[in-house]
């Protein structure tokens, strides 16, 4: 009697047939899972970043500033603090996955932690290659909170869920 080893080719192709089926429906779904996952985490980043600003203003009674890299509106090739003579506190990255962040050119944190002007609130828009978006918002009294722009989003609340969020700036096409 011999005893026989491996695979037939018959098994061999349900085998690859069955991966194949199960690859299509994960991948798509993966794919979904880390483009919600990165905007997660920069939003994240952005707010701690502000709160960053704000805490060394207070812990070093000078303004603090916040701002793109390039100084322009667009926070997406990278935002720094610094201190208003120009010492560089903390460098951030650009943005992976061809997110874009838009906002003013940069924020001032005074020395009692306001956001200067402390009497306008500030929203910027982080914005992913599916034109799905977050709004970052930074009160007068330097607070920062965010929320979707997706009606149907529990966490983060949607936009226009309470007064204090606005979906207006929702109705901006992402760039």
């Amino acid at each position: 009697m011999r005893a026989n080893f491996g695979f037939t080719l018959i098994e061999t192709m349900v085998t690859l047939t069955i991966a194949v089926i199960l690859l299509t429906i994960a991948v798509p779904s993966f794919l979904t899972f880390i483009q919600n996952s990165r905007l997660s985490s920069q939003t994240s980043d952005l707010t701690t970043a502000m709160m960053y600003a704000r805490s060394e203003a207070v812990a070093r009674n000078q303004t603090v500033i916040i701002g793109s890299t390039d100084n322009s509106v667009n926070w997406g090739g990278g935002y720094r603090v610094k201190l208003q003579d120009g010492t560089v506190l903390r460098d951030y990255s650009a943005l992976s996955g061809g997110n874009h962040l838009t906002g003013p050119a940069s924020l001032y944190f005074n020395s009692s932690g306001y956001k200067d002007p402390s009497n306008t609130t500030i929203s910027m828009q982080l914005c992913d290659s599916r034109d799905v978006s977050r709004q970052i918002i930074l009160s007068g009294q330097g607070r920062a909170q965010y929320c979707s722009c997706d009606p149907n989003s529990s966490s983060p609340p949607f936009c226009g869920s309470s007064a204090v969020y606005s979906s207006a700036n929702c109705a901006a096409a992402c760039p």
